[in-house]
């Protein structure tokens, strides 16, 4: 028997989102641990999502943010599941689900919550093909919806003739494309019972019949957008040469990983607060000196940017590091300056965690107009 893996997303509609409340955790005092850094992924994590486009003729160029009417685009995920069972640390990864809805263009005001209401009719599509795949025929989806890490789709011929000519500034048109990432089940989440905007209207379950809502360790909801000028321009992804540990590149995949020592300095002294008398483990630990080789060509000539005696800017460029385990004494660096250009020094130094095992280490590298070239190295601790 050939077997079938299921999915279950029920009909949906999509409110308009008016705001969400931000709660930070209470502020604890003392010389206890405190929180993780955002560089940890130890949850299930989108890291990036980078945008290609088919080549053409007319542009053979291929990456970045920018796009023409009629482009084929595809949209590429990089998440990563690092949340580890503390009653079960040997368990596999969690199976992930990954929904991409897109349908979405030129919203009022650019504005992504514009793009709700419009949304509802394609959800209901994708809560039809699905319940089709339960009852055993094949899985068909309409153009506007994927599964899976990747998501492709056909921009329209009109998408920025529909709009009318700007007084000033560019004439251009925008697409969005919504996801939603979970290490579970998706489905609808329960509506707000006073019927208050707010919340996201997908949400991840631990199982099937959609009995035990999963929370944001397990759940990334979010969308991406994508540009398209009259003038034809194009947004090219940050070019990096390599991800380096130590000055040297030691290459893709796990087994090219390098050997460090084991840490000392446990986690809650790490987190302490720097006014408690505490070790420095970036001193007493041997760190790993975590780089990108970029040169002058990582930042393209921003159209829009003009310096105060008229001179053209380039992009600002920076480079948010992440990693499973361990930690990073600085953990974003900026690697170009819209005025000053390249930056000499954006590397950032990584000390090992107190157990063994293999890190994985991330570098995502951004521009300001929506490029990003991520790359990924392990080290193994020992």
């Amino acid at each position: 028997m050939t077997s079938r893996k299921r999915f279950s997303l029920r009909s949906l509609l999509f409110p308009v989102l008016a705001g969400a409340a931000l709660v930070a955790p209470a502020v604890t005092s003392g010389c206890g641990g405190g929180f993780d850094p955002i560089s940890k992924v130890d949850g299930l994590r989108v890291l990036s999502v980078a945008v290609s486009r088919a080549p053409t003729t007319a542009d053979p160029t291929t990456g970045g943010s920018y796009a023409h009417p009629d482009d084929e685009v595809t949209f590429e995920m990089t998440s990563y599941d690092g949340f580890v069972d503390p009653a079960n640390p040997d368990a596999p990864t969690r199976a992930l689900q990954t929904v991409w809805l897109g349908g979405c263009y030129d919203p009022d005001g650019d504005a992504y919550y514009g793009c709700y209401a419009s949304l509802g009719p394609i959800v209901g599509k994708l809560s039809a093909a699905l319940a089709d795949f339960n009852a055993g025929k094949p899985l068909v989806l309409p153009e506007e919806i994927g599964l899976g890490n990747s998501f492709t789709t056909k921009l329209p011929t009109d998408i920025i003739s529909r709009r009318p000519t700007p007084v000033i500034g560019s004439h251009y048109g925008i697409a969005y494309v919504f996801f939603a990432t979970c290490a579970g089940f998706l489905g609808a989440a329960p509506q707000d019972s006073g019927g208050n905007a707010g919340s996201f209207p997908i949400a991840c379950f631990a199982d099937a019949k959609h009995t035990i809502r999963l929370g944001a360790d397990s759940f990334v909801p979010g969308y991406t957008q994508i540009y398209v000028f009259e003038d034809g321009r194009v947004n090219a992804d940050p070019s990096v040469k390599a991800l380096m540990m130590n000055g040297k590149d030691p290459g893709d995949g796990p087994g090219n990983a390098i050997s460090v020592p084991r840490c000392s300095v446990d986690d809650d002294t790490r987190t302490a607060p720097a006014s408690c008398s505490k070790p420095d483990p970036f001193t007493t630990c041997t760190p790993v000196n975590i780089d990108i080789v970029a040169d002058a060509t990582v930042a393209d000539v921003d159209p829009e940017g003009m310096s105060v005696d008229g001179k053209p800017l380039k992009e600002v460029v920076w480079v948010d590091y992440f990693s499973d385990t361990g930690d990073f004494d600085s953990d974003v660096r900026l690697v170009n300056d819209a005025t000053t250009g390249l930056i000499a020094d954006h590397s950032t130094n990584w000390i090992a965690p107190t157990e063994p095992g293999l890190a994985s280490i991330w570098a995502v590298v951004h521009d300001a107009r929506g490029g990003v070239t991520t790359l990924q190295r392990y080290i193994k601790v020992e």
